[in-house]
């Protein structure tokens, strides 16, 4: 191949040398255009030398050493957008602020993770950016400490672990660890509800962290603890390895037993009693008329609707209980009338 091949117009230029590729047998296409482009890169004298003096190890060895720094540039170049544009994928997640007073202060173990979340989210990558992030989210007497160290030395948290140590120091109880430790291992069911039970001891073994409890003991606190029943009786004879599992089959059981409570299948419903036509009446027209003979029998109905009939007055269409006529007097009614009593000198 010629050096002005037409095939690199650009290279030929650059190196101006009559040298053709049938003098250099041994070097492929690939390779001797490389040697070409490494020429219009960094000039005519640095393919020259080792073409004309150099063995054929030698001439191969500079095509296939520019070839890899090509590679290794262009994977440079396909990387640097991947970076920028995983920027565009950042999320602003709200965190609550620390004021490091009151009753109702959340614990830092709990807090520092929804920083550390929060971090991660926004993609903050370098401690300063970090470290301001945290005190961005100070309130109160947490915010006041940590705007008085950073006047009187303003390198005072470099880094993000030194700043979440000095506010456990500064905020976290005395011996909380310890306090917590106690609370979960007399830890017991009592009134809680299952899953109030379970919240309870999950927060307090998020709190231990310094020296966690050992898993086998945290599953053995949470069954014993439990209230006597059908769901620590199946833990019991099937421990699980962990605290979450236990959690599982706690809350699973929990719902069986609430379920077959609420809903006895076993049992047969109770018969109830049937409506009867003198209680079927409905307000029609200022009269009462029974609904078995205002509405039409259906179908279905196996029963025929009887003629209403007074037993009073004799008439249809009405009840005794409504009717106005006078009562019938019987034929054989007798009466009685009072006997006067005798007359005597007393009564005089």
């Amino acid at each position: 191949m010629n050096i002005n091949d037409t095939s690199m117009p650009d290279a030929s230029r650059t190196t101006g040398t009559s040298l053709e590729h049938a003098s250099f047998p041994h070097l492929s296409a690939i390779e001797w255009e490389a040697l070409h482009r490494l020429a219009a890169v960094s000039g005519d004298a640095v393919t020259k030398t080792p073409l004309s003096g150099g063995t054929e190890e030698q001439q191969r060895l500079a095509a296939q050493e520019f070839m890899a720094r090509e590679l290794a540039d262009l994977r440079q170049r396909v990387s640097t957008p991947t970076q920028t544009k995983n920027k565009s994928d950042i999320v602003k997640l709200d965190v609550s602020t620390y004021s490091g007073a009151g009753e109702g202060r959340r614990h830092l173990n709990r807090w520092f993770c929804e920083v550390d979340i929060a971090i991660e989210a926004r993609q903050l990558s370098t401690e300063l950016a970090r470290t301001r992030f945290l005190l961005s989210k100070l309130a109160g007497k947490a915010k006041e400490w940590a705007l008085g160290k950073l006047v009187t030395d303003v390198f005072c948290f470099p880094t993000m672990a030194s700043m979440k140590a000095d506010l456990r120091l500064a905020f976290a109880p005395p011996q909380d660890e310890s306090v917590q430790r106690s609370a979960f291992l007399a830890l017991k069911h009592g009134r809680m509800s299952m899953l109030e039970y379970i919240q309870r001891a999950r927060h307090l073994v998020s709190c231990i962290t310094t020296h966690p409890v050992h898993m086998a003991t945290q599953v053995h606190v949470f069954i014993s603890g439990m209230s006597a029943g059908y769901q620590r009786f199946y833990l019991t004879r099937k421990t699980p390895p962990t605290l979450e599992e236990g959690f599982a089959v706690a809350l699973r059981e929990d719902y069986s037993v609430t379920a077959s409570q609420a809903f006895d299948v076993s049992r047969a419903p109770v018969p109830e009693p049937e409506r009867m036509e003198v209680d079927a009446i409905q307000q029609f027209g200022g009269r009462r008329v029974p609904m078995s003979s205002a509405r039409p029998p259906t179908a279905s109905s196996t029963r025929r609707p009887r003629p209403m009939r007074c037993y009073r007055c004799g008439k249809p269409g009405h009840r005794a209980a409504i009717c106005r006529a006078p009562a019938p007097m019987q034929a054989n009614a007798t009466v009685a009338y009072d006997v006067a009593a005798p007359k005597t000198g007393d009564n005089r």
